[in-house]
């Protein structure tokens, strides 16, 4: 059987659930906006894979001397954030991605860091 899924939400859309790992579609949401990027997470049970499938996303991280690195995504290529590394996305309108990570994530799993 072949299923097709789509967004049900601007933003994170969780899509899909399947054996333990799920999938997200990622669009344009005020949250994603370079004027509003004041945060950045880092999930502590799992790593979190994303694919730009349109428009243009940056993904923000910090690396080992706590400084901030900007990699803007291509299409084609597959993005792996690892578990415990800080980052945070900036999108533009008309961005599509497509996420996927551990279904069993929690809120509490999450850190939340506030740039300043």
């Amino acid at each position: 059987m072949i299923r097709a899924f789509e967004k049900q939400k601007d933003g994170f859309s969780i899509v899909l659930k399947s054996e333990g790992w799920q999938m997200a579609i990622v669009t344009y949401a005020e949250q994603y906006d370079v004027k509003n990027h004041t945060k950045m997470a880092r999930h502590m049970t799992t790593d979190e894979v994303f694919a730009l499938i349109k428009g243009k996303a940056t993904i923000y991280t910090i690396n080992e001397k706590n400084v901030i690195e900007k990699i803007t995504l291509e299409k084609g290529k597959i993005y792996c954030i690892e578990k415990g590394t800080w980052h945070s996305l900036v999108l533009s309108e008309d961005a599509v991605l497509v996420a996927t990570e551990n279904e069993n994530v929690k809120p509490e799993d999450t850190e939340k860091k506030v740039l300043i």
